[in-house]
């Protein structure tokens, strides 16, 4: 295997390539980086790798490409990289439903010649304008070594094991109109995956390059960051307010779960203050427990009716707002929030807001949502929110906060079809991640029968909840 610096910025953060099959520099020279040093791996006649050059850099990114994917995943699948994003490709690369599909792969391969290697790039590139402009910076390297190559790699991938290694990819990147790995290949592969996001590019081939000028374009942002209306936000959750009590089984058992926690942990409750209240459902479960001077109750949608009942009998101001722009004013010895922060654009700052409202050792207790919320629909529809991991949100609370709880776990429900699922996200007000999505009567079909195949059990489908649970006490 060969290795080369692409770009060389004195950077203490590496971009680390794995090309595909038959590459080596030239198609990638255009893109460029201003943060980062950029190498790159070709010609996998074989393995041989010496991951010391790593050291040199406290921050690590793994792109793959192609024949890339499955070589980094043998090699590296237990680097602690700050990112992994795959792109075209999968840990099954000579696979009939994961990968090239195997007569397609010897077809390639037998009596490999200068016109099988100019067909083979005139599929990559899917169009004449492009082949011609991947031409401009061919690849220097001859039709034999080439051939020898993917040769190697047929013995390589027969000789070693295809199975990826669970949570090693963050982002997968498909061209819907790949002709070398097919689409329906990929596809199929990363969603049985979970924690995996999905970027699909449409109209797109197998070498995607030409869409990207820095390699920075390519990897996972740091934080994850949500830029959902919080007009429609509003509008899908006060249209809940009627159904979500009866709808949201998974949410009113993640607030007896966070209430658990809580009651373990010495805390007050002179005057709180609760971010995302809703229809109060996880205010009925602190409102036994509380001697408050004083509740101050948020929520973006207007107070429902109900919660105005339940409260009567408190001394309580309901404030309407997003919670990420108002003032709060005073100090609380309890601040609470349940399954509200993953709407945040910038929850990290929000965490250090939270901290600045506490009275001395007074106690934080939310719950946000991890990767594996909701992946079933968000690896069908390409649509949903960008969740941290609870390493991340630990991360941000330690800067504050004496971490007192953290936990995390999956809550799984089962549903009689694909279309009661989409029906329980509307009624919970979940819907809010689909600005502009509409449900055609193809797509809803496709959407059915994908569903049905991935996370169909005994009749049933299956929905995944995600929650991280955290008791906080200020510093």
């Amino acid at each position: 295997m060969q290795h080369i610096s692409l770009i060389q910025n004195n950077s203490n953060r590496l971009l680390l390539f794995f090309a595909g099959w038959g590459m080596d520099d030239s198609p990638f020279r255009h893109i460029q980086s201003d943060t980062m040093d950029v190498v790159i791996c070709y010609d996998y006649t074989d393995l041989n790798w010496d991951s010391t050059l790593l050291h040199a850099y406290k921050e690590v990114h793994l792109v793959a490409w192609s024949m890339g994917v499955w070589v980094a995943e043998q090699l590296l699948h237990a680097y602690p990289f700050a990112s992994t994003t795959a792109i075209n490709g999968t840990p099954c690369p000579i696979d009939d439903a994961f990968g090239i599909p195997s007569a397609i792969f010897a077809g390639t391969l037998d009596e490999f010649s200068d016109k099988k290697r100019m067909r083979f790039n005139r599929r990559m590139c899917g169009s004449k304008e492009l082949h011609q402009s991947f031409d401009q910076t061919p690849v220097q390297r001859s039709t034999t070594s080439l051939a020898i190559e993917l040769a190697a790699i047929a013995l390589l991938v027969r000789g070693r094991e295809a199975v990826s290694h669970t949570g090693f990819w963050n982002k997968v990147i498909i061209s819907e109109q790949d002709l070398i790995f097919p689409t329906v290949n990929l596809t199929n592969y990363w969603l049985t995956c979970q924690g995996v996001v999905i970027e699909k590019l449409p109209d797109t081939p197998h070498y995607p390059f030409y869409k990207w000028t820095h390699w920075e374009e390519l990897i996972k942002p740091q934080h994850p960051v949500n830029t959902v209306s919080k007009q429609l936000i509003t509008a899908r959750f006060t249209r809940a307010q009627a159904s979500y009590n009866q709808a949201a089984v998974a949410q009113q058992q993640i607030h007896e779960r966070l209430h658990a926690f809580l009651n373990t942990q010495p805390y007050t409750t002179e005057r709180i203050l609760e971010i995302g209240c809703g229809t109060g459902g996880f205010t009925r479960l602190l409102q036994p427990h509380a001697t408050a001077s004083e509740w101050v109750l948020n929520d973006l949608c207007p107070q429902p009716a109900t919660l105005f009942k339940q409260m009567e009998n408190e001394r309580y101001t309901y404030i309407q707002g997003d919670a990420e722009t108002l003032t709060f004013t005073g100090v609380y010895s309890l601040i609470a929030s349940a399954s509200t922060m993953q709407w945040f654009n910038n929850p990290k700052a929000f965490i250090q807001q939270m901290a600045g409202l506490l009275c001395e050792s007074g106690v934080f207790v939310f719950n946000t949502f991890g990767k594996q919320n909701l992946h079933e629909v968000k690896s069908l529809t390409q649509q949903g929110l960008n969740y941290p991991t609870l390493q991340e949100v630990e991360a941000w609370a330690s800067e504050y906060f004496t971490i007192e709880v953290v936990e995390e776990e999956l809550i799984t429900r089962w549903f009689d079809s694909p279309l009661d699922v989409l029906k329980h996200l509307k009624n919970t007000g979940v819907t809010a991640t689909q600005q502009g999505s509409v449900w055609t009567a193809g797509r809803l079909k496709t959407f059915t029968e994908q569903y049905h195949l991935h996370y169909a059990t005994n009749g049933k489908v299956k929905l995944t909840y995600h929650p991280l649970y955290f008791v906080l006490r200020k510093k």
